[in-house]
């Protein structure tokens, strides 16, 4: 849920938006109060991640459906001036390359980082990936992170649902954690029967479904319970 995807003017009424939101205002609030800990995986590369650059991540990019280059959203080619959703304009930077203002996290939920690193225990984890999914063969950053803290159980929310969120999804199930997608927090920008469908997908096959507002509910009832931990400082 970073800039290239959330703030150019083509997505400004992306579902991304919506899901976005739900994050903000429901979910996250919830998840700080039980001292939940918040990964943000984005993509991301370095120059060492270039030489080793996968063709598949490439072609994703750089050619749009029907076959013809996109040089703008070619991986670590420049994208100039870039026309923002308040009709402003920002310099790109290197596409998907990390501290270029693409891959940063969309404004508010850039905020909401930054609170937590000042305000929260634990804070949040931003970690970048190089594939569809953040949890894959020779990319130990998020599992070695998840063993470290003995964590085995995941809530998922992004964009889109179909790629990104599910193929992280189904790699961590894989493993052996228990994945659980929180549907509102979700969308796909290729609409919402697709969108449908990949949650169907997590029901039969990958894991549970659940909601921000389901999550809400579940941890009110737990906080009644005079052990469990509180995140605020």
């Amino acid at each position: 849920m970073q800039n290239i995807f959330l703030s150019t003017p083509y997505r400004a009424s992306h579902v991304g938006h919506i899901a976005e939101k739900v994050l903000l205002d429901e979910t996250l609030p919830t998840v700080r109060k039980m001292g939940m800990q918040v990964i943000w995986l984005n993509f991301g590369f370095d120059e060492k991640d270039l030489a080793v650059l996968s063709p598949t991540v490439d072609r994703i990019f750089a050619f749009d459906r029907q076959g013809r280059p996109r040089f703008k959203y070619r991986i670590n080619n420049e994208m100039g001036s870039v026309k923002v959703e308040n009709g402003s304009y920002v310099e790109g930077g290197r596409f998907l390359m990390q501290g270029a203002w693409n891959t940063q996290l969309h404004g508010p939920l850039r905020q909401a980082y930054m609170d937590s690193l000042r305000n929260y225990t634990p804070a949040d984890r931003l970690i970048y990936k190089q594939r569809i999914s953040g949890i894959y063969d020779g990319f130990p950053d998020v599992t070695d992170f998840l063993k470290s803290r003995g964590i085995r159980t995941l809530l998922f929310a992004g964009v889109n649902t179909e790629y990104c969120v599910m193929a992280t999804l189904q790699g961590a199930n894989l493993k052996g954690y228990d994945t659980i997608m929180l549907d509102d927090c979700c969308g796909s920008s290729h609409g919402n029967a697709v969108h449908v469908q990949a949650t169907k997908m997590c029901i039969k096959g990958w894991g549970f479904l659940s909601s921000s507002r389901k999550l809400a509910h579940a941890v009110a009832k737990l906080a009644k319970r005079s052990d469990m931990p509180y995140g605020t400082k």
